[in-house]
């Protein structure tokens, strides 16, 4: 006989209750909605590109003991980066994704590193020892690029998440001095649209669509 179709119910979830945190931004953004959503867009726009500077944890502390530490400039203002196996053949930029910073690349950069590569990880704008306290896409991919023209041919690129879109989306301009060619390219977790992104943060906050 064959088998008897049934009918799947989903299980109940029990989601966690809204942070205290994000119920006063809502209660913030209703307020100011209602008073005027050009003064609830500059605040919604100010919260979206300010990221929070995570304390250091132990393994990144250690991570970056051996690592030589740079700065590059940039419009945004300096931008500190980090180089693993200087004497490596070849040279693997590593770019972070939102809230991140270069140590997040640790284990990554010594498995590299031991295989040969130079290894060179970048702190992003209001990222990691980098100046400002505010990130775009825009600003992101110019400190990415600054890092690039400041450390030679670049023969691989991985990028995660907000990174991953500044990097490839934008984008940067990798080797301009000797052709613009770039052999290697990994992008992690992309997001496959900044319009997306920013529609989920306006669900989040409760925003009205004007």
């Amino acid at each position: 006989m064959p088998p008897t179709e049934t009918t799947a119910h989903p299980a109940n979830i029990q989601y966690p209750s809204v942070p205290p945190g994000l119920k006063l931004l809502q209660l913030k953004f209703r307020v100011l909605s209602a008073l005027s959503s050009e003064w609830a867009f500059k605040a919604a726009w100010e919260v979206f590109t300010t990221p929070r500077r995570l304390p250091l944890k132990t393994w990144e502390t250690k991570a970056l003991a051996h690592a030589t530490q740079h700065w590059a400039q940039a419009e945004s203002g300096r931008i500190a980066y980090y180089e693993w196996n200087g004497s490596g053949s070849r040279t693997v930029l590593l770019v972070h994704g939102w809230e991140h910073r270069a140590s997040f690349w640790g284990h990554m950069a010594d498995g590299l590193a031991k295989a040969g590569f130079r290894i060179v990880a970048v702190d992003g704008p209001a990222h990691g020892l980098s100046d400002g306290k505010r990130a775009t896409l825009v600003s992101f991919a110019g400190a990415v690029q600054a890092v690039a023209d400041a450390i030679g041919p670049v023969h691989a690129t991985v990028a995660h998440s907000f990174g991953a879109a500044c990097t490839a989306g934008v984008p940067v301009r990798f080797n301009q001095a000797i052709g613009g060619q770039l052999p290697r390219l990994v992008l992690m977790s992309a997001p496959s649209s900044t319009r997306k992104v920013a529609a989920r943060f306006a669900h989040l906050l409760h925003l009205p669509p004007a």
